[in-house]
Order: structure tokens, then sequence, then C-alpha cells
């Protein structure tokens, strides 16, 4: 038994285009939804924005060892 994978476009009317090198006969098909290619990328860009933009991000490092310094010597 052979495995075809090919990506294609479910039209209006129901109908899937099959790649002609695959052979007619009974067949199982399992159908994977896809969203709209947002695109990984752009996801990744705007979640480097989103975090550049964000307060947590503008301490310096002495500022985060002065809270971690306090936040320890708060559990004595």
């Amino acid at each position: 038994m052979a495995v075809y994978r090919f990506q294609g476009e479910i039209g209006e009317d129901h109908r899937l285009t099959v790649p002609g090198d695959i052979p007619a006969g009974p067949a199982k098909v399992v159908v994977i939804p896809q969203a709209p290619d947002e695109g990984g990328w752009s996801r990744m860009q705007e979640l480097i924005r989103e975090m550049a933009d964000s307060p947590h991000h503008t301490r310096t490092k002495e500022e985060i060892d002065a809270y971690l310094r306090a936040e320890r010597e708060s559990w004595d």
C-alpha cells in the first residue's frame, strides 16, 4: 500500500482535485482543514514587537538582581 500526500483545496462545490499520479481506485481520504496561512514568521514578528513594547524588558541587570535579592531577604 502506498501513501500519497498532497495539498489541495476543496472548492465551494466540495470537490477535491487529486493529482494525476495517484492511481484510480478505492481510497481512504483524510481531510485536515488548514487555517489561512498567516505565516509563522509574521506571528513571530508580532510576538517580538509585543515583547519589545512590554515594560518588563526595560529593567537592567542590576535592577533585576536587586529585586531578586529583596525577594530572598523577605523569605527570612
